[in-house]
């Protein structure tokens, strides 16, 4: 999958999963995640680009990047998924 850097800094900008962009952090406060997530959705084939493949990426880097517990990352569950359904259709569109 091939989706820039920008395109889900921009996108995780307007997810605001953890709410800071609505707490006034600088509009670059995703770009280390953004760019953690491009590499990893590259890595993907066609046939792997599914929500659940997607989702679990986002996990495993939400978790890392933010030190959360398993506790914390089901408050952003339903956050993360909607993003993950949001790379996926871009990914269909782009494919």
């Amino acid at each position: 999958m091939k989706i820039t850097t920008q395109t889900i800094a921009s996108l995780l900008r307007q997810a605001d999963i953890e709410g800071y962009i609505t707490l006034g952090a600088p509009a670059d406060e995703y770009d280390s995640e953004a760019e953690a997530l491009a590499r990893a959705f590259a890595e993907l084939d066609d046939d792997e680009t599914t929500v659940e493949n997607i989702e679990a990426i986002i996990t495993e880097a939400w978790k890392q990047s933010f030190n959360l517990e398993e506790s914390d990352l089901g408050k952003r569950q339903s956050e993360i998924r909607n993003f993950a359904e949001t790379i996926a259709r871009l990914h269909s569109a782009t494919a």
